[in-house]
């Protein structure tokens, strides 16, 4: 996947920026690279992620199909 990209090392960085909810403009100002250049790791990100989000679901072997969470929150003032 790393194929052709000349500064892996930026792989990880940025993808715990985007993970935590930094803007890709804001990304690419943290790390001192160009815009263009977040937008086109993005989809190399996003593969990466499906690859390891489908190892981690082999692993566990969670048989599951459907998960519903109940959002009912009480005891805040």
């Amino acid at each position: 996947l790393e194929y052709r990209q000349k500064k892996r090392t930026l792989n990880n960085k940025l993808s715990l920026l985007l993970c935590s909810q930094v803007s890709m403009r804001r990304s690419a100002m943290i790390l001192g690279i160009d815009l263009k250049t977040v937008a086109r790791r993005l989809p190399y990100l996003a593969e990466k992620a499906k690859l390891k989000n489908q190892e981690l679901l082999e692993k566990h072997k969670i048989k599951s199909s459907h998960v519903q969470f109940d959002d009912l929150i009480d005891g805040i003032t």
